[in-house]
């Protein structure tokens, strides 16, 4: 392309800027230019809610599809753990009439104690009394 072509496209273009700017800027100088606000739009406090509800967004739904998923979301996965019933394993008890001592559950326990969300309430011979969620339970000592 040679220098003279070259001019004669930048002059073109020029032409076609200045067309597009009388047309599209119709305003003489110092007047305003008449513009009209959008009828869609309205200041948020000024919408009732029964417009509001048909605009609402499922985030949850939103957040399930593929391109809704936030980036810097970190999900970790949540495992279920069964709920299980609390277990007493009576292992032995070293009674004295003045400091009782029960091994529950690999520990030593006297009364008043609280093992696995039960509390010791007597230590006796040959049994130990347990308080849990109201109800009184008796372990008692198994041979082997």
């Amino acid at each position: 392309m040679n220098e003279k072509r070259r001019k004669k496209i930048v002059y073109i273009i020029l032409v076609v800027a200045v067309i597009w700017g009388v047309y599209n800027f119709p305003t003489k100088r110092g007047e305003k230019a008449d513009i009209e606000a959008p009828e869609t739009i309205q200041p948020l406090n000024q919408t009732s809610p029964a417009q509001s509800v048909g605009k609402m967004i499922n985030i949850e739904q939103k957040a399930r599809a593929a391109w809704g998923v936030d980036p810097f979301r970190v999900r970790r996965s949540v495992k279920a753990v069964p709920l299980t019933a609390p277990v007493w394993h009576l292992s032995g008890i070293v009674y004295n009439s003045q400091v009782p001592l029960a091994i529950i559950n690999n520990r030593s326990v006297r009364a008043g104690d609280v093992v696995n969300n039960a509390k010791v309430v007597s230590i006796k011979a040959k049994t130990v009394t347990l308080e849990h969620n109201g109800t009184l339970l008796t372990l008692t000592v198994s041979k082997g």
